[in-house]
């Protein structure tokens, strides 16, 4: 009797409960049906060692063991094979792969994908590429829209790594061109060819080429953001082809209007006009120089910051950053503009308004350089002013000093040929 429970008490605990039940050949394996280790162990209660009898293998030992010997057989493997089943369409027959995929958060999802082949074996072929990279470990993008990304992901980048402005130009761009064609649309349906219709459909509105690639390349770096957050497999702008923009001469003014217009200038600003036309800083950088800035005894002018919307940020670029040489011409500008200044602190800005900030750009070009520009109008040589946009209006004197502006090895012989042009 003993030997006879205690065989019995074994065999529960390395077999499973169904075949303690059913007697030898019901079945192969593949035939029947899987159970939990709960439904094990409660079978293995079925069968307690009798209290006359001394078994060997208490509840706990024998809970243990089958646990330990049945959990291997219920691990789920990541493996699959998928399936591929026909279908009919107006278009003919086709068939659909269908398989699970690990998104991004973690959680298993079914994907299905329609091949456009009679053939079965044209599908299996590509569901077995689709499952070699499933089974390899890689992970289904989140399902999200371009809106969704654009207002999350995006921002947040953008927040922590650009300047203000800099923010401000890209919300622009999205806003006016990229929301309106992708907004709802998800970012792993985002084609090659759509791209192509919205790069064609800008430029036929009347976009310009500088401004279509600009629209190209934000709309390159939010995806590649997109894939590095594994959002997306591959970018699909970069198989766009880049807009092209020829290099084109940009206008500018010619010395007698700059000088037409710097007479025009209040007396604060004039040394303004002649920074902008000698140097060719930004009118950014320029409006964001303070005293500490200028050394006249060794005749040099350091960029180190510029204004943004009234506030500092740093230039444009790394390179932006700069020592400029004080022409002779420029120097004396700047000498008799010090001398109308209330100011002159190290820390207080070279251009300052009466409450001692810097100048608005928007709000100098709008209220004092056009009016400055119109009344200087008909004193200027040749033909009228050129138009100027409100985007580029600075921009015109910094062009019109910059193909007679001297190499660092020639400002000292050439600084009297300045002042003299001027």
């Amino acid at each position: 009797m003993r030997g006879g429970l205690l065989t019995h008490a074994k065999r529960l605990a390395y077999t499973l409960p169904y075949e303690a039940q059913e007697p030898s050949g019901g079945g192969s394996w593949s035939q029947r049906r899987a159970h939990s280790d709960e439904e094990d162990v409660s079978a293995a209660a079925h069968y307690p060692c009798s209290p006359r009898s001394q078994c060997s293998l208490g509840e706990e030992e024998r809970r243990e063991r089958v646990t330990r010997i049945r959990r291997p057989y219920m691990t789920r493997s990541t493996f699959q094979q998928g399936y591929v089943f026909p279908r009919t369409t107006r278009r003919g027959k086709v068939h659909v792969i269908r398989y699970r995929v690990r998104s991004a958060d973690g959680k298993w999802r079914h994907k299905a994908e329609t091949i456009a082949s009679p053939r079965r074996k044209d599908a299996e072929r590509v569901l077995a590429e689709r499952l070699r990279e499933v089974n390899r470990g890689v992970r289904l993008p989140l399902e999200i829209t371009f809106e969704e990304f654009a207002a999350g992901h995006w921002e947040t980048y953008i927040s922590q790594n650009l300047k203000p402005s800099t923010r401000a130009s890209h919300g622009s761009n999205v806003k006016a061109h990229l929301l309106p064609t992708f907004g709802k649309t998800r970012l792993t349906e985002m084609s090659p060819i759509q791209i192509m219709d919205l790069l064609k459909s800008k430029s036929a509105s009347g976009l310009k080429p500088k401004s279509l690639l600009n629209v190209y390349v934000l709309l390159q770096k939010m995806l590649n953001l997109a894939v590095s957050l594994d959002l997306l497999n591959s970018n699909p702008v970069q198989r766009v082809p880049k807009p092209k923009v020829e290099r084109i001469e940009k206008p500018s003014l010619s010395p007698s209007q700059v000088r037409s217009i710097a007479e025009q200038m209040p007396e604060a600003l004039k040394a303004l006009v002649v920074l902008l036309y000698l140097t060719g800083v930004r009118i950014g950088e320029a409006l964001a120089l303070k005293w500490s800035d200028v050394d006249f005894e060794k005749s040099r002018l350091y960029v180190r910051r510029s204004i943004w919307r009234g506030k500092e940020q740093t230039p444009k670029t790394e390179k932006s950053i700069r020592a400029k040489h004080l022409v002779s011409g420029l120097k004396e500008a700047l000498q008799r503009h010090r001398d109308l200044c209330q100011e002159t602190e190290p820390e207080n800005y070279v251009f300052a308004n009466g409450a001692g900030k810097s100048y608005d750009p928007d709000d100098l070009r709008r209220r004092v350089l056009y009016p400055a520009m119109d009344r200087g109008r008909n004193r200027a040589e040749g033909s009228a002013f050129l138009w100027l946009p409100p985007v580029s209006a600075f921009g015109r004197f910094t062009n019109a000093g910059s193909h007679r502006r001297p190499q660092a090895n020639a400002e000292l012989p050439r600084a009297q040929q300045y002042r003299n042009n001027w």
